[in-house]
């Protein structure tokens, strides 16, 4: 099963072609504002030069190299916040510098991209330990770092008698003031600041959940089978109430029930699956299609309830549906072989080893892998079939 199905607004939205338009045309309205936004700037500025109020026209013409600064400085301050706090940087972000923790050190590259618009850059490697509190104090660092630029830029002007230097301190406060609103990220459905503190506030059982999915899907990147996860991580993604994140509810079940599994955990793996199943309804049809599965496997295979499976297979079987390489043939395969068709069975595992042979399984793929190798072990016996099948290695 494919680890993190992807949770962003646009994701939503049926069509995407029609996403696609919107995207590009939402990238030009930025890029025109700002254009416009610069020009009106250099408007003010020659227009209070004419003037003779020349501190004004500085402050106006530095106003946008000026956000560059507070980025910086709030990028600095969230580093300093995580370091206090014991969390171990994976990666720190000034301006088109990007500086990345590998297991030989640490790099450095250039990141050619309008970096100011790009979201949160410094990141962390996590631990559970006091994780709310932890963490919730680190979110809350990040905008203190521009907040105190702008409450020095008030004292500068306040002493030099300038009132032009008010500007860079409205724009320090707007740029600290503006995550502190809570929402999420229509592109990726990163959440902002206050949405974060909102969660650990009244759901922390949400907002650790959605951690502990970041964790065990950065694991499964590096090659760690499921049943290697930290059990910490994997109670946290099998946590918290379904609404209102049901498609990230699913998707932590999902990684508690590939743990489960991956560990001989047959039992505890049909309960998490059972609870998908009954949050499914939360989620919208689009996206529920590929949740139906690994249900399906897991009913065939291990339950050896053929017609459910099968009902199970007819939701999921939807050609537009985002599902992993070779599950949807290893759960026809699983299906046809509790319904006592092991030739059809045995199609189905030459499907998915031709599908899975496309690259060598790693993490979460090295279970799935497993359960295929298991599952054609018992249809070739059921076929008193000797030679192995193609592609199974």
């Amino acid at each position: 099963m494919s680890p993190l199905w992807p949770v962003s607004d646009s994701n939503l939205k049926s069509g995407t072609a029609a996403v696609g338009q919107f995207a590009t045309m939402r990238r030009w309205a930025a890029r025109t504002v700002w254009v416009s936004l610069i020009g009106a700037l250099l408007y003010i500025s020659a227009r209070a030069y004419s003037e003779h109020l020349l501190p004004l026209a500085v402050v106006v013409v530095v106003g946008v190299p000026f956000l560059y600064v507070v980025l910086a400085v709030d990028q600095s301050g969230f580093l300093l916040g995580g370091l206090g706090l014991g969390f171990r940087p994976k990666q720190w972000n000034i301006g088109p510098l990007l500086a990345i923790r590998t297991p030989e050190g640490w790099r450095l590259r250039h990141v050619w991209q309008w970096w100011l618009l790009r979201g949160e850059m410094t990141s962390f490697e996590l631990t559970p330990k006091c994780l709310r509190w932890r963490h919730a104090t680190l979110k809350a660092s990040e905008p203190t770092a521009a907040l105190a630029l702008g409450a020095s830029l008030v004292g500068a002007a306040a002493l030099l008698n300038q009132d032009a230097i008010l500007v860079l301190a409205a724009e320090a406060a707007a740029y600290a003031l503006w995550p502190l609103v809570p929402r999420r990220n229509r592109n990726d459905g990163r959440w902002s600041v206050g949405l974060w503190l909102w969660r650990w506030l009244f759901r922390p059982a949400i907002a650790a959940r959605t951690i502990a999915i970041a964790e065990l899907h950065a694991a499964n990147q590096g090659e760690i089978r499921p049943r290697d996860w930290d059990n910490r991580w994997v109670a946290l993604a099998a946590d918290g109430e379904t609404y209102p994140e049901a498609i990230e509810c699913c998707v932590g079940l999902h990684y508690g029930y590939a743990s489960a599994l991956d560990r001989g955990e047959v039992d505890r793996a049909g309960a998490l699956l059972d609870r998908i199943i009954a949050n499914l309804g939360s989620v919208p049809e689009n996206l529920r299609r590929p949740f139906w599965v690994e249900p399906a496997f897991y009913t065939a295979r291990f339950r050896h309830h053929h017609t459910l499976a099968t009902q199970l297979l007819e939701l999921a079987a939807d050609p537009s549906s985002a599902i992993a390489t070779g599950d949807l043939q290893r759960a026809r395969a699983a299906t046809h072989y509790a319904g006592g068709r092991p030739a059809a069975a045995l199609a189905e595992c030459e499907a998915a080893y031709a599908a899975m042979n496309g690259s060598p399984p790693t993490g979460w793929g090295l279970l799935d892998r497993d359960l295929l190798d298991a599952l054609c072990e018992d249809v070739r016996r059921a076929l008193s079939v000797d030679q192995p099948l193609r592609g199974q290695g």
